[in-house]
């Protein structure tokens, strides 16, 4: 942790060099003249006066009605519409590396949370002590510890005793990644005795409803894979009974430290990470074709709504499995967005793409494609069913998604899956707040609640587009304007070249 700390006096200095009157924090600020966006119904109010002190909504009244006082930062914001900042449900911004360029790039898109989706227990011990955020950076909402994968968790028991040891460390949640069914409800059991949640990603093994029953909080990126499509199979019992599972692992006698994930046996570290695909064996990627073959919508729907009736979070980074998946598409080499990644994460994801593009065959090529396009189907599937679902990119963890722009690349990705505007801002708003039960602090704009505020240039609610048009941002008493906000962007820009 030694470099998030060193880190950190960087960006004190950053955000003191941003110089500007508008970054610089006011006695009030007054977004005048606004229409306030209702992220739970979609009902506009307009010709409003949004008061801001310190870090809180102080009160919101009639356009004009607010009496400015000296020292106030008075904004018209006439035209403009006021929704709640964005929160990335699924980042990776704390993993060693980069991390204040990608918070401050992550901020300058207007996100202003983030649930990180890995950790350590020297990332909890820094957080308790207070040295692990640097200030310009968005609110870290809830960490895991170390993420609990076979090194650590071979045995049942040993998952056990890795949840209540990560329970002492201070771990808000647990993350487990690829566990078989045995160790992964022990998991669940272990930790539902200490108040903590399960989420991540599962195995083709487990069978989501039973997870389902044993207290599975959350499934990530879809699955991975298969996972949750093999419920979706008209022939689901032939093709688990077919699975091969994996074989035991011998955990060494002191459980190795994880950063963003653990690659796969022969896996490259940070090449494996940046795209595991392109390390997977042909004849499993070309096995994903007998589950898309045998593809049952009813039994789908069947399956969300038993999703929906526990409660079951999707986070569907469609943007990662996008980048996994279509592993050398080249709008990603071509993206003028890598001017904001470290060269050494840029060399990686060329090395991931370059890998993908040797091994992947022709007929490989059309299951994945077959498999994005299903997955885009099911995650509109699930929004009808309502199962409950949140915004996240694997930021941090991902290939080819930039810090930040990865976000607004997955309201693109659940526009074109066919969910409406206002159920993509509830998954970047509204619906963390309900998943982190903070809803009396944030997710909507209300007197009383936290002031992580945007302002956009168009209605959010005519079109997903609109919420890329960021006018201004609030986040920790400060105003930063759409020019403080480039200028972000550019100082990143500059220190990663």
């Amino acid at each position: 942790m030694a470099n998030i700390k060193g880190l950190w006096l960087h960006a004190a200095s950053m955000a003191l060099a941003l110089g500007t009157a508008s970054a610089a924090c006011a006695q009030r600020i007054v977004l005048d003249n606004a229409t306030i966006v209702d992220t739970r119904s979609g009902k506009l109010t307009a010709h409003r006066a949004v008061v801001v002190e310190g870090s809180r909504i102080a009160s919101i009244a009639e356009a004009g009605k607010v009496k400015a006082a000296p020292g106030d930062r008075l904004i018209d914001a006439r035209g403009k519409f006021i929704v709640p900042g964005y929160n990335d449900m699924h980042a990776h911004p704390l993993n060693p590396g980069d991390t204040v360029n990608q918070l401050q790039m992550m901020l300058a898109m207007g996100i202003t949370g983030f649930r990180q989706m890995s950790g350590s227990p020297e990332l909890l011990a820094a957080r308790k002590a207070g040295t692990l955020m640097p200030k310009l950076a968005p609110t870290l909402l809830v960490t895991p510890g170390s993420l609990l994968v076979g090194p650590n968790a071979a045995t049942p028991e040993m998952a056990a005793a890795e949840v209540h040891r990560q329970k002492a460390q201070g771990a808000d949640f647990i993350k487990a990644i690829s566990l078989p069914p045995a160790v992964l409800f022990a998991a669940h059991a272990a930790a539902k005795a200490d108040g903590l949640t399960v989420t991540g990603h599962l195995l083709p093994l487990v069978d989501p409803r039973e997870a389902a029953e044993h207290g599975m909080d959350g499934i990530e990126h879809l699955g991975p894979g298969d996972a949750l499509l093999l419920g979706c199979s008209s022939q689901e019992s032939a093709l688990r009974a077919a699975i091969v599972p994996p074989r035991p692992v011998v955990a060494p006698p002191e459980a190795p430290k994880t950063g963003a994930g653990t690659p796969p046996p022969g896996v490259p570290g940070a090449i494996g990470l940046a795209n595991p695909l392109a390390f997977t064996p042909l004849p499993a990627i070309l096995a994903y074709a007998r589950v898309l073959d045998s593809y049952d919508a009813g039994k789908c729907g069947a399956l969300a709504d038993t999703l929906a009736a526990r409660g079951i979070w999707q986070t569907p980074t469609l943007i990662r499995v996008r980048t996994m998946e279509l592993g050398d598409d080249p709008a990603y080499v071509n993206s003028p967005e890598l001017r904001y990644v470290i060269g050494s994460d840029r060399a990686v994801w060329h090395a991931a793409g370059e890998r993908y593009t040797s091994v992947m065959t022709e007929p490989a090529r059309a299951v994945l494609s077959r498999l994005f396009t299903v997955q885009l189907a099911l995650t509109k599937l699930f929004y009808d069913h309502h199962v409950p679902m949140m915004a996240g990119d694997d930021t941090g963890g991902a290939g080819w998604v930039v810090p930040g722009y990865g976000l607004h690349q997955e309201f693109d990705l659940l526009a074109q899956a066919g969910l409406p505007p206002l159920a993509i801002l509830q998954m970047t708003t509204l619906n963390p707040a309900r998943y982190l039960h903070r809803e009396a602090s944030m997710g909507t704009v209300e007197t009383g609640k936290t002031a992580d505020l945007l302002l956009l240039d168009a209605d959010p609610l005519a079109s997903a587009a609109n919420l890329h048009r960021i006018s201004g941002l609030i986040h920790d008493g400060r105003y930063f304007t759409a020019t403080d906000l480039a200028g972000l962007r550019q100082k990143v820009a500059d220190r990663e070249q």
